[in-house]
C-alpha cells in the first residue's frame, strides 16, 4: 500500500472542513433566512485558505430594506454597516451583517444592490476562525466608511467589543 503525500493529506482535510462548514451553514440558513437564502439557489463556493465565499442568488428581487429586514429582524445578524450613493448609480446601496461570535457562527452576509435599489444576489463568507473573521469585518468596515453615505455604521470598537 502507498502512502499518502503529506500536502494531499492537507488538501483532503481543508476541503473535509470547508465542505462540513459549507453544509452546517446551509443548513442553519435555511432555518434561519428562509426568505433570503435556499441552498438549491447557490450559485458557486469558492474554497480560499481561511473561508469560504458562497454565492447566492435570491428567488427574486428584493429591496436592500427587506434584505436588512431579514438579516437583521429573522436573523438575528448584527449590522456592520449600510451604506449608499455608491458609484455611479446614484440608487447603489451596500450592506454586511455577521454572526455574533458568542453563538460560534462564523459568517458574515454581504448584499448589493443595483441603481434601482434591489438585490438579487447574497455573498457569504464562512471562516475558518474568528480572528480571521474579525480581520476581515474590520477590512470591510474600513472600506465602507470612505464611500457612500452611511445610514448605518457601526463603530469599530463595538465590533472589537462583540469578538472579546
Amino acid at each position: 500500500m502507498q502512502a499518502s503525500h503529506p500536502f494531499l493529506e492537507y488538501q483532503n482535510s481543508i476541503y473535509y472542513m470547508n465542505k462540513t462548514a459549507i453544509d452546517r451553514f446551509c443548513r442553519m440558513a435555511s432555518l434561519e433566512m428562509p426568505d433570503l437564502i435556499d441552498a438549491e439557489h447557490l450559485e458557486s463556493a469558492d474554497d480560499y485558505d481561511d473561508y469560504v465565499l458562497l454565492t447566492f442568488s435570491l428567488e427574486s428581487p428584493m429591496s436592500m430594506d427587506e434584505v436588512l429586514d431579514c438579516l437583521e429582524d429573522q436573523s438575528e445578524l448584527n449590522i456592520l454597516y449600510h451604506v449608499g450613493g455608491i458609484g455611479a448609480a446614484p440608487g447603489a446601496q451596500h450592506c454586511c451583517a455577521y454572526a455574533s461570535p458568542e453563538y460560534e457562527n462564523m459568517y458574515k452576509v454581504n448584499a448589493q444592490s443595483d441603481g434601482t435599489g434591489a438585490v438579487d444576489t447574497l455573498y457569504v463568507h464562512v471562516y475558518s476562525s474568528l480572528e480571521v473573521m474579525l480581520e476581515s469585518l474590520k477590512d470591510d468596515l474600513r472600506l465602507h466608511e470612505e464611500i457612500g453615505e452611511a445610514r448605518c455604521m457601526m463603530p469599530l470598537s463595538r465590533l472589537i467589543a462583540d469578538f472579546m
